[in-house]
């Protein structure tokens, strides 16, 4: 397998960081793009694994870092960019992604080596996961859609809570607690904005529009996203397939830095249940 890293520009002319996974033997024409989702980055625990085992069967697979994700060039898995984290918005996901399938289409390297990256697989997880709906569902580019403990709203996050919302709004900016680095990750409040002002980030309606075919795994114990959430999606798509994997939660046994604590029994069923659909 060989390894590819680039940058394009993303939003507001900042970095997205990309990478392809190119397998020695290829057996299909239709790249796997990966999403990853919120405080996330593309070597974020078991994800560079799940990526490997795709590519190892044969299909190129495309992983990207979002530019507005914290992450830099030089540190593409530490956020040390908490200024772009702070900016973040929905919308500029959106975007990103589209750049991201636009690189894919025109890629000397894939038509290099007999790919067609007119058509992809969309692979998106928790926030990733709402994003690949939003695109799956306005960009035709996209052959087939799996989401791994997807959420099914974007204005979900910020609860009910209207003195919250007020302070926020005050204020500007709210932060919010990353447990693994100790950061406090602010969020501005035009995050919140964006989720109101822009009707295709509402994922119940992007997902009423989907018709490709579309994996929904979800994990049964998730404390993040209920799993509930992943049966809603079902409901309001009744042609997707719903795998709930048994006793797994929001990361499906995988964590940062992957290690021996990490559960890779889950983590190769994950691998497992998407290739199989990548496949089918």
């Amino acid at each position: 397998m060989k390894i590819h890293q680039l940058e394009i520009p993303g939003s507001d002319g900042e970095r997205i960081q990309l990478k392809y996974l190119i397998p020695d033997a290829i057996i299909s024409d239709t790249p796997v793009i990966v999403s990853h989702g919120f405080k996330g980055f593309m070597d974020w625990g078991h994800f560079p694994l799940v990526g490997e085992k795709i590519a190892e069967r044969g299909h190129v697979v495309i992983m990207f870092n979002y530019s507005h994700n914290g992450t830099s060039s030089e540190s593409p898995s530490d956020f040390v960019r908490l200024d772009l984290f702070a900016k973040n918005t929905y919308s500029r996901e959106l975007f990103d992604l589209g750049k991201v399938l636009d690189e894919t289409e025109q890629s000397e390297l894939l038509k290099s080596s007999g790919v067609n990256g007119k058509s992809v697989i969309l692979v998106g997880h928790s926030r990733g996961g709402g994003i690949a709906i939003a695109k799956a569902a306005e960009d035709a580019r996209i052959q087939k859609l799996i989401t791994w403990a997807s959420i099914g709203s974007f204005g979900a996050f910020f609860g009910q809570n209207k003195d919250m919302l007020e302070q926020w709004k005050s204020e500007g900016v709210m932060y919010t607690y990353n447990a693994r680095t100790g950061q406090q990750m602010p969020l501005n409040y035009s995050l919140y904005e964006d989720a109101l002002l822009h009707p295709e980030l509402n994922i119940s309606a992007a997902a009423s529009k989907i018709n490709i075919p579309w994996l929904i795994i979800h994990g049964e114990d998730d404390p993040t996203v209920p799993v509930a959430v992943a049966h809603h999606l079902k409901s309001i798509q009744p042609d997707a397939t719903l795998f709930v994997m048994e006793g797994a939660h929001h990361n499906f046994g995988g964590k940062h830095p992957l290690d021996e604590s990490a559960d890779f029994e889950q983590i190769e069923l994950l691998a497992e249940k998407t290739i199989e659909f990548i496949e089918k």
